[in-house]
């Protein structure tokens, strides 16, 4: 998609049947605009395989880890 990083975790959690909304933190208004527009595309099945799959075998560390 040519997607920043931002966007494309925004579209991955937007695909979710149970989630309204997205929070995205900016610490400069120009941050903002590009994960906003996660919402007008959506990731391939493909895409969303590959991105569960990674997260799978990378699953994130707890914070007091």
């Amino acid at each position: 998609h040519g997607k920043i990083p931002g966007a494309v975790a925004v579209a991955w959690v937007l695909r979710h049947p149970g989630v309204t909304a997205a929070i995205v933190g900016a610490r400069a208004p120009g941050q903002f605009h590009e994960p906003a527009t996660a919402a007008e595309w959506r990731l391939t099945p493909s895409e969303e395989a590959e991105l569960t799959a990674f997260l799978e075998a990378n699953p994130a560390k707890a914070w007091d880890d």
